[in-house]
């Protein structure tokens, strides 16, 4: 009965990860970017991961027409999703997710506040949650995905808080270690 609250917890937590993800998610839309100060078309097409001609296409105006002053608000095309580049950053995101899994698990195994009767639940939910989590974090995101230190330790970081969020749920449903 209390392995049944931890999957049901779980599920729980997945509704809202994906409901909170396709809610934030904006169609096909152009995002609204406010320029700032030593900005130019340039260095915003190169930010976002979109063509210079694509900004200006956006905007109604041509590249060479096109006047970027701080504070102006411009449309800014999302950022194409195929690619290799996009598939093998995030690869690159999801391992680093399951590598904050397999640390914290590993942490909660040798701290001994992971209950043996229950030790495959909670890295499986953990997993699932922490590439459902992946995915929300960036479903609607505007920024192009690169690998980056920032990106991976982002990924490994929030696998780290699944693994570690579900021996403290199963301690407080009472599962303790046998």
């Amino acid at each position: 009965m209390k392995g049944a609250l931890l999957y049901i917890l779980a599920g729980l937590m997945l509704v809202l990860i994906v409901s909170v993800a396709w809610w934030e998610r904006l169609a096909e839309q152009p995002s609204e970017h406010i320029v700032r100060q030593g900005e130019t078309l340039t260095s915003i097409s190169t930010d976002f991961g979109v063509e210079p001609n694509a900004i200006a296409d956006a905007n109604g105006v041509e590249v060479d027409d096109f006047n970027v002053r701080p504070g102006v608000t411009i449309l800014v095309p999302k950022v194409p999703t195929t690619g290799t580049g996009v598939w093998l950053a995030h690869g690159a995101g999801i391992i680093a997710e399951i590598t904050g899994v397999l640390l914290s698990f590993w942490l909660g195994l040798v701290a001994g506040i992971v209950p043996r009767g229950y030790r495959q639940q909670i890295l499986g939910i953990s997993a699932a949650l922490g590439v459902a989590s992946y995915a929300a974090n960036y479903a609607g995101s505007d920024q192009a995905i690169a690998i980056t230190p920032g990106f991976l330790f982002t990924s490994i970081k929030d696998g780290f808080m699944w693994a570690a969020a579900f021996p403290l749920f199963a301690a407080a449903f009472g599962m303790r270690e046998n």
